[in-house]
């Protein structure tokens, strides 16, 4: 399997397997794009593409010159015959050879991209979840989505309210949960007690929203969860913190938060329309000084 550069005089030979969008800036720097080439009794034939660019890229709390993979195809009659892999070694042997620090790939959270995962954590891939979208709405937006009035069907009670014991155990619990941001636990101090809840059932935490003001017209919701997830749960949270924002700050205040699973992305989506939180995982090899996974 033979990789080359793919580039305006031979793009048509690809052009079926990429977004046209990849095609366009290949005269830019930091833009490659490479191209697998078999050859059988009827000459040269496409196997497979890859994408990528030179950019300045996190990983963990680093920033640093990386290469991010964009786009990885290969034809389906040509898996398992080394395309992909012959791709991937010349990738890693490109960013090496210039002496780029990481290489990152950033994956959609969708179980469609599993086996994509799997393929890159051969390559050294690790892969953590990333906030892509910060979501943003005014208070005044708020009073104009239906779908945030509601009367709470559960025992929701402020924290101004909850006994100390209760709160305790609510946050015991969060912090446990998945894709928690480490500085949680800090929010409980500085949030607002009036309008930050803890959903109670059966005298225990079914549920909490932590939500505190970040700066001068800021609010930042850091935690909205259910223990364990519970649709009905969640709109009474929802209910409850959107009731206490609009009585107690101005219209004009924003209301900030990040999404951190897929169950509040959706939820998100469907009470903003127009806002899609996008969530992926983002995927870092730092392994390119060791020996490459499937180098002879």
């Amino acid at each position: 399997m033979q990789i080359v550069t793919v580039t305006e005089q031979n793009r048509s030979l690809f052009e079926q397997m990429v977004p046209e969008e990849f095609f366009d800036p290949l005269d830019k720097p930091g833009h490659f794009v490479l191209g697998a080439i078999g050859e059988d009794e009827e000459g040269l034939y496409a196997a497979g593409v890859l994408c990528f660019q030179v950019e300045v890229g996190s990983a963990g709390d680093e920033d640093m010159l990386a290469g991010m993979l964009q786009w990885l195809y290969v034809g389906s009659e040509f898996r398992s015959r080394g395309a992909g892999d012959a791709l991937m070694e010349e990738f890693f042997r490109l960013l090496a050879s210039v002496g780029i620090e990481a290489a990152i790939c950033d994956v959609p959270f969708d179980f469609a991209y599993n086996d994509f995962c799997l393929y890159l954590e051969q390559w050294g891939f690790t892969f953590e979840l990333m906030d892509k979208d910060e979501v943003r709405v005014t208070v005044e937006k708020l009073t104009r989505i239906p779908q945030l009035f509601g009367e709470c069907a559960s025992e929701v009670l402020p924290f101004c309210k909850a006994s100390g014991k209760l709160q305790d155990d609510a946050m015991n619990i969060a912090i446990r949960l998945p894709n928690i941001a480490p500085e949680m636990e800090d929010c409980l101090d500085c949030c607002d007690r009036d309008v930050s809840c803890i959903l109670v059932k059966d005298d225990r935490p079914a549920g909490m929203a932590l939500v505190y003001p970040v700066a001068d017209g800021i609010l930042e919701i850091a935690f909205l969860r259910t223990f364990p997830y519970d649709a009905k749960h969640m709109m009474d949270l929802i209910y409850f913190v959107s009731a206490k924002i609009r009585s107690k700050y101005s219209p004009d205040t924003q209301l900030r938060f990040t999404v951190r699973n897929q169950t509040t992305a959706a939820i998100v989506s469907s009470i903003l329309p127009n806002v899609e939180p996008l969530l992926v995982y983002r995927g870092v090899s730092l392994t390119m000084e060791e020996e490459l996974p499937y180098a002879d």
